[in-house]
């Protein structure tokens, strides 16, 4: 069992050899989603983390990252048995969006990098994560989530343009927005209409997003409903970030939602 007090990414591996386990210059070391065995009992996780965020692996280096509080980028790049210059254009992404920090200590000393507390939603984004953590068996670094009380009216349309893509592409994280801001669902015709997008490619969002079983959809005639799936691992949490992202940063989403239900 992991110990709560260890912090650190090489710490969360196990000490006996086991697939999972991988090398990188002679650092021992597992990825998070492998822990899925060690899970408390009675917790059945899924194989793998899935990818909310952004692109493939990008939500398991999130989640490595909350877990640990900080790190850098040779000890996750050692977790997640990628490049050193893999690792630093993801990191670099993750910064662009807003969702990131690096920290720079004494002089000689190596750069950690660690979720940004004056995110907007950044109690709710930790929370998630440590959630995704948790179920795979690893106990996240205790870590207060606080909120800048000074954040301004420029940082949130700084963010509010960096992570338009936070979801994996612009039009899947619309979508979610107005999944969670519509509780009886929305056929993609509607979203489509209300976005100015295609309907084939809110039809390819749709498939993306229920493969990875964040959403569940029917026919109800010749249209396809779509609405959360409140059986997701971490739908809570999951559903508290998206609420909060609209109401902080994009609040606009209520009112193309309300168009939606209307059907004006």
């Amino acid at each position: 069992m992991i110990e709560q007090k260890r912090h650190n990414i090489a710490d969360l591996c196990l000490e006996r050899g086991r697939s999972g386990v991988v090398r990188r210059r002679g650092v021992r070391v597992r990825r998070l989603d492998s822990l899925r065995r060690d899970a408390p009992s009675g917790v059945e996780p899924s194989n793998a983390i899935p990818d909310v965020f952004f692109g493939r692996g990008a939500t398991d280096a999130l989640a490595l990252i909350a877990a640990t509080g900080a790190c850098t980028r040779t000890a996750l790049a050692a977790a997640r048995n990628r490049s050193v210059s893999s690792v630093g254009r993801m990191i670099k992404r993750f910064g662009r969006a807003g969702i990131v920090i690096l920290n720079h200590a004494e002089p000689g000393d190596p750069v950690t990098i660690s979720l940004d507390p004056f995110n907007p939603v950044f109690p709710e984004m930790l929370v998630f994560l440590h959630e995704l953590a948790r179920n795979r068996g690893v106990t996240p670094r205790t870590v207060l989530p606080r909120r800048s009380s000074s954040t301004s009216l420029l940082k949130l349309r700084q963010f509010a343009k960096r992570a338009n893509r936070l979801f994996g592409g612009v039009v899947r994280t619309q979508v979610l927005l107005l999944l969670v801001s519509s509780p009886n669902g929305a056929n993609a015709s509607d979203i489509a209409r209300v976005l100015g997008a295609r309907p084939g490619v809110v039809r390819i969002a749709f498939d993306e997003l229920e493969t990875m079983g964040i959403i569940v959809s029917r026919f109800v005639g010749r249209d396809r409903v779509a609405c959360l799936n409140e059986a997701f691992e971490a739908a809570p949490e999951f559903r508290d970030l998206l609420l909060a992202l609209v109401d902080r940063v994009y609040p606009h989403m209520r009112g193309l939602a309300k168009v939606l239900r209307t059907g004006l």
